[in-house]
Formats: structure tokens, sequence, C-alpha cells
């Protein structure tokens, strides 16, 4: 392995290590701009969107599930890993967002190589890498977020820097942009390639009091805002601590946690429907919403010292019915708390501790994102490296772990293995 690859694995190590103590992130900068004004942002058609709440909602409260204990076995059918190989002795740092379909996966690193990358789903081949490129037109400098069109193998990638949108097909062809009027956070494309942005509480002032301080902003094709949601006022901008993407989208529903909320809300754009579907119940060792909204030194002291978890966690929807929760914390000596729910089945797993039952797992990656009833989750080349260590092998052997699904891994990645592997998890 030459030296300059070495350095480049270090210091991808060094940012997951960051991300996996933190859950989350300070937010991006965002670079001077004067903004249009507010009839050149927001459509003739305006309007607040109202949050529905006549249908009911389910409630959890995570407090039952401290010092509790699951099955994998109860949650997961099957799993299957997959190395993911990069072409020209290329590295990613850490992988921020997943999607993927039965064909395809699609991988943003933002930070390290500031890339997105497209993966055969059957092999781990890498099919395209696409990278910053500078600051002209068909260009881009950073990727805040992105999104996918899998009918059409079509790429969105939202530049925050250079405040624009762009789109390309799968084989890396540019084929247009959009200059982009106001700040945006996580996205998804709705039908007709029209936006729906998560703000993360950002400001955007120049669109008026009741838009300006929207966390949910939705826009027509042209991008200029058409509905709104989830009016903010300005002490919930204080604390600067942000998860990584608050949007899953399964068909035609968007489901939405906004930052540090107790409730999970589910919008429907065919009927421009938002109505919340689940709330936990925050207490105890879980902080209240209402006690985030403080200076983030503040905050950082008390959910340290006091051992507490709070929402801005990870999250996931299958098409069978399962809803996954990782709660965030901070620090360090406080165990890693999850709670899933299964809406048909009205069944509940959680807790702080849980057992590996399946044969050949032999560690649990909590899914960045899933695709029907799959879930896929990613190991670290660190982690990688230290489950192929030859006594590591022996006690799994000895405990009767070492099953086939393991082996074939091992033999596959060999003992100079530099890349992730994702697992995908199957789930009842």
């Amino acid at each position: 392995m030459n030296f300059i690859r070495l350095i480049t694995i270090f210091i991808s190590f060094l940012t997951f290590s960051v991300g996996i103590i933190c859950c989350g992130t300070k937010n991006e900068k965002h670079y001077q701009t004067k903004f249009p004004a507010i009839n050149e942002t927001l459509s003739n058609n305006y309007k607040a969107l109202d949050i529905n709440i006549s249908n009911g909602y389910d409630s959890i409260n995570p407090n039952e599930y401290i010092g509790q204990s699951f099955n994998f076995s109860d949650l997961i059918n099957d799993y299957e890993y997959l190395p993911l190989k990069l072409k020209n002795d290329e590295v990613l740092g850490a992988i921020d967002k997943i999607l993927f379909n039965d064909s395809l996966i699609v991988v943003l690193d933002k930070y390290f190589t500031k890339s997105i990358n497209i993966f055969s789903r059957q092999s781990g081949m890498q099919l395209l890498s696409l990278a910053s490129t500078g600051d002209g037109p068909s260009e881009f400098r950073e990727i805040y977020d992105f999104d996918v069109d899998f009918e059409k193998q079509e790429l969105f990638i939202h530049d925050g820097a250079l405040r624009k949108i762009i789109k390309f097909d799968f084989s890396g062809q540019f084929i247009s942009e959009k200059k982009v009027n106001f700040r945006m956070g996580n996205f998804k494309i709705l039908p007709g390639e029209r936006i729906l942005n998560y703000t993360k509480h950002d400001p955007n002032d120049h669109l008026g009091s009741e838009a300006g301080f929207s966390e949910l902003l939705i826009t027509d094709a042209n991008l200029r805002v058409e509905a709104s949601a989830f009016p903010f006022t300005e002490e919930e901008t204080l604390n600067d601590f942000y998860g990584r993407n608050y949007l899953d989208k399964k068909g035609d529903k968007v489901y939405i946690q906004p930052r540090f909320s107790e409730f999970i809300y589910e919008y429907i754009d065919s009927i421009q429907l938002l109505n919340p579907i689940l709330k936990f119940k925050m207490e105890g060792r879980f902080l209240p919403e209402k006690e985030t909204f403080k200076p983030f030194d503040e905050f950082e002291e008390k959910v340290s010292n006091e051992k507490l978890y709070f929402t801005n966690g990870q999250y996931f929807f299958t098409n069978n019915g399962w809803f996954g929760y990782r709660f965030a914390k901070l620090g360090y000596g406080i165990k890693e708390m999850m709670v899933f729910y299964n809406k048909n089945s009205k069944s509940f797993l959680g807790g702080d501790n849980f057992n590996m039952d399946i044969n050949g797992l032999i560690l649990f990656s909590f899914p960045i994102n899933t695709y029907k009833d799959e879930g896929v989750g990613v190991i670290e080349p660190d982690v990688i490296k230290s489950i192929t260590d030859e006594n590591y092998i022996k006690m799994l052997q000895s405990n009767g772990k070492y099953g086939d699904k393991i082996k074939n891994l091992f033999r596959e990645i060999g003992n100079d293995f530099d890349d992730q592997v994702l697992v995908f998890y199957k789930f009842k």
C-alpha cells in the first residue's frame, strides 16, 4: 500500500470517528449572498400548510427500554455482506448517505472526497464517481445533499456554496442546473421536479416572516416557494448541533422529523397532507424538545454530564411496517439506544443491549437507509481490519459464530482491504 493512500485512509478514519462521537455535525457555513426580493422567490399560490391531527398517531416511551435487551433474530430474517470495490486505488472517507434499489447503490462522501459514487448492487463494483470540479456552469464545489430518480436514472445535487441544484444522468453527463434563491438543508425531489426542503432552522428572512422562518419549504418546478410548514422562533436557532438527515422518502410519502422534535410526520404530496404519525415521550433519560434550544456549549454540557439521549438521531421506515430509531447522544460512557416498532403487528423491540444471535452476523450497523423491506448499514475499513484479525476469527470459531457468510466475506476481501463493506438486512 503506498504512503499517500495510507495517509488518505488515516484522515478518513479520523473524520468517521468524529462523526461517531458526535452523532451529528455543526451546520455548514453559508456564504454571504444577497437573495432576490420576495416576489421573485415566492409563488403566487403560496400557502402555509396546516398539520392534520385527525388521524391520531402512535406513541413510544423510550424510557421503558432502558436496561432492556432484544434479539436481532426477532427483527431480521436474513442479511448479506457486500464489499465496495473502488477503481484506480481510490478510497472514500466516511459514508454520509446511501440511496439504493434492486440494482444500484448511490453513496455520498460529503466531506473528504466531496463525491457521489454509484455502485452495482450485485457486485459492489464502482460504476461512477462524480467529484467536486469547480465554480462554473455544470460544475459544483460542495455537495450539501443529493437525491435520485432511479426510474429516469437522474441524479440531483444541491451545492449550497454555489446555491444551485445540478442534474446529471447516471453516466455522469450534465443535464441542467437551477439557481436556488433560499437556504436549503436536506431535500427530496417531488413529482414534476418540485422540491421538498428541510431548512434545519436556517432562516430565509428574505421570504417574509411566515415562509422565512419555517423549517419546511415546498417549491414549484422553478424553485419558487409554494408552501411552508413548521414555523420557528429565533430561540430555536441557538443550538447549532445538526443531524445528518431529517427526511426519508418511501413512494409518495415523505417522512420528516424536525430538528429535536418529539414527533415524526408524514407528508403526502398528492393531497398536500401533513400529519404526525408517531410521538416519543421524552422524559427521564430522554431530553424534552423544549430543553434542547440553548447555546450548544450549554446543551453539550447537560447531555454529556447527565448522560441523556435526545432526538436528532437516525431513523428508517420499511415497506413491511418496520420503524427503527437510534437516539442521539454525546460524549463517552453512554450505550447505544435503539427502538423498533412494527406498525402492522403493533410489536415493539428496543433497549441499550442487543444479542447478535444470527449466525455469521457479527456486528450491527444501524441502517442508513431502506428500500422495500431491506436496510443498509456500513462497516468502516478500520472495523474490517479488527474483525479479520486471526485471534478474533478463532474466537468466532470457538463461539460457533464463524458461519459461511462471514467466511465468504473474509475470503473475498483478503488481508489488504481498505474500502467499506455494506451490510444489507432483510426485515421480518
